[in-house]
């Protein structure tokens, strides 16, 4: 599902998320398609979590 809306008519939120994994990534996308201003933190320094860092890179490749 898609939203779209004006950006003249944001709700005026703040949002944290704490995580840049993929849940976090697709609430922060959610949140920010409904108009709410979306800040997301993590430990890691990319964003990706646990997919991005524990898989082996044998299985997926991090290009393409």
């Amino acid at each position: 599902m898609f939203h779209v809306i004006n950006q003249n008519q944001t709700q005026a939120k703040k949002v944290a998320i704490v995580g840049a994994g993929p849940a976090g990534l697709a609430a922060a996308d959610a949140l920010r398609c409904i108009g709410h201003a979306v800040e997301v933190y993590d430990r890691l320094p990319e964003p990706g979590g646990m997919f991005i860092f524990a898989i082996p890179s044998l299985e997926y490749p991090k290009n393409g």
